[in-house]
């Protein structure tokens, strides 16, 4: 991750939790054979709302997903969860509104 993509985690991640949500922090590699986090592809960050895993790619500039992690995030909507790529504070406050207006955030919520 590059240090504008880990900025942007920092404050995305932060921005969620002070809204009230569940964030998991996805640390995820390879070390030779060994394989860490959720796998390789996995989303930066997991935000779990109303219990449906929502994963977050976070991208800056003109960055995009990696074949690995778009077969990562079809494969997550295929099993019922959703795959968004985040690129700034605008598209996580943009998804908040989404989840409450499909009543799948708690009211006391932001």
């Amino acid at each position: 991750m590059s240090a504008p993509e880990a900025t942007l985690k920092t404050e995305v991640r932060a921005l969620l939790k002070a809204l009230g949500f569940w964030v998991l922090n996805n640390e995820q590699g390879r070390r030779g054979r060994f394989v860490f986090g959720l796998g390789i592809g996995s989303p930066d960050l997991v935000v779990v709302v109303r219990g449906k895993f929502c994963g977050l790619e976070l991208k800056v500039g003109k960055n995009k997903p990696t074949a690995e992690q778009l077969a990562w995030g079809a494969e997550l909507v295929a099993n019922g969860g959703e795959y968004h790529i985040v690129r700034s504070r605008a598209d996580v406050m943009a998804l908040v509104t989404r989840w409450r207006n499909r009543g799948e955030v708690a009211a006391c919520i932001g």
